[in-house]
């Protein structure tokens, strides 16, 4: 009881690796999902950094952006008919338009979003990652809802990286774990900005 515990405990990275099917050397875990979104934005925005965010979506991406000084780029969901009533769905080519038109260098999509259950097709993702280099990060919280991950893409797409938690399917939201999942170099750079322990 006199020792910190591992900083970055193998076991359960190795677990994490078994369970999603990403390499653990690519996997950071952190005390719920929040604190890997603020880890990554630390690494990646700086002042006058561009961020496309949709809207609406979770707050903690334009907080965080606008509080290190960054420029949240909105673009908002189209509205579309959904069996009688109107739905939600995310503009692929306007989120791209507004990553190009801003120099935007992070593009964040909760998929399925947060509030409105919107996902955005797997193609989708990959095509946001093929037209530039810029990072794309899809927070998963939800991903076990929607039947798709984009997990399968991170071997493809250095430049992606997915976000999840054991709080939303697993209902484990004390317990606070949350984990990253990206290339191995960017999860070295992340890695320097969480807090210990």
């Amino acid at each position: 009881w006199s020792r910190y515990p591992d900083f970055d405990p193998r076991e359960l990275l190795e677990a994490l690796a078994r369970f999603s099917g990403w390499r653990a050397d690519g996997i950071l875990a952190g005390n719920g999902s929040n604190e890997l979104i603020e880890a990554l934005l630390l690494v990646t925005v700086a002042p006058g950094t561009k961020v496309v965010v949709p809207q609406p979506t979770f707050t903690l991406y334009s907080l965080m952006t606008t509080i290190l000084g960054g420029e949240p780029v909105t673009v908002p969901l189209r509205r579309e008919p959904l069996g009688g009533a109107t739905g939600f769905a995310y503009d692929a080519g306007a989120l791209l338009a507004a990553r190009e038109a801003s120099g935007a260098s992070v593009t964040i999509v909760c998929s399925p979003n947060n509030p409105t259950g919107t996902s955005l097709p797997l193609a989708d993702v990959e095509r946001l990652c093929a037209a530039s280099d810029s990072l794309v990060v899809v927070d998963e919280a939800y991903h076990e809802f929607s039947g798709q991950s984009a997990v399968p893409l991170l071997a493809r797409h250095p430049n992606l990286v997915v976000l999840r938690t054991f709080s939303k399917a697993m209902a484990l939201a004390g317990l606070r774990v949350g984990y990253l999942l990206a290339s191995p170099d960017l999860v070295r750079e992340v890695n320097k900005a969480r807090l210990p322990y």
